[in-house]
């Protein structure tokens, strides 16, 4: 058996371990595959009124805030009326195992409040698309727009694997040679790297197979317009990197209606 996935096994029992976790009836909760991503609905009578999420990996747990949710692919919304709240999360999104792009195993906390007690639950799915992915693709949720793109359709003939490798640590690293530079309105604003996009609230992840960029909503980067009358929020990133004598570039472009 692979060392480093012993590792990371032992690592996520460790997280388990260490919390006290508490079987939740059945009946109050329905976990759903989607297309594009993952859907966890609990019903409010059970969790009480603010339900909260927490996600988990091998590095820890990491709660689902409103600003951690629109950089990292989740989003929580609570619907009084039809008496439940939904946590969708991205195949993509930050803390999700994700195997060659076919299989996504996720790993998340409930924290509910009965009779006056946080209660956690834990709620663990495996997911594989239904859909083969599109060469690009674009996901508009609540809080956040997503485009992926296929990342071998986007290397120019000659190019190693590892010079897009390169982008996994990137957005931490401050040595990194990538760079995005983002577009509004016809005009092109200065480039940033990584890093400093990801202080930013923007995300780039590389996958097994694909380029993936994140941004909440009303980034100062987007602008509005319209297509066929609809009003829409359009971010317009491209990132480069020179390698050797070769340039990488790549455009990112996703437009969400605003209705």
């Amino acid at each position: 058996m692979d060392f480093g996935f012993c590792l990371r096994l032992a690592l996520l029992l460790s997280v388990w371990s260490s919390a006290q976790f508490e079987s939740i009836p059945n009946g109050v909760f329905h976990m759903e595959c989607r297309d594009r991503y993952f859907m966890i609905a609990v019903d409010l009578s059970f969790t009480g009124e603010e339900p909260h999420f927490e996600a988990v990996d091998e590095s820890g747990v990491y709660s689902i805030n409103e600003t951690y949710s629109a950089e990292c692919g989740y989003s929580v919304n609570v619907l009084p009326l039809q008496g439940r709240a939904e946590l969708r999360a991205s195949y993509f999104s930050c803390h999700t195992d994700n195997l060659d792009d076919e299989v996504f195993t996720f790993h998340f906390n409930l924290i509910s409040t009965q009779e006056g007690q946080a209660v956690t639950y834990a709620l663990n799915k495996t997911c594989s698309p239904s859909l083969p992915w599109s060469p690009r693709e674009v996901m508009c949720e609540l809080n956040y727009m997503e485009v992926s793109v296929r990342s071998e359709i986007t290397c120019p003939s000659g190019t190693k694997k590892d010079n897009w490798d390169a982008l996994k640590p990137a957005h931490s690293s401050t040595t990194s040679d990538w760079q995005v530079m983002f577009h509004r309105n016809n005009e092109q604003l200065p480039p940033m790297n990584l890093s400093e996009a990801r202080m930013q609230g923007y995300v780039f992840d590389l996958t097994d197979g694909r380029l993936v960029f994140r941004t909440p909503y009303g980034q100062p980067d987007s602008f509005s317009t319209e297509v066929n009358g609809v009003p829409v929020e359009v971010v317009h990133a491209t990132i480069f990197s020179r390698q050797s004598w070769v340039v990488l570039m790549v455009d990112l472009v996703a437009a969400c209606s605003m209705c």
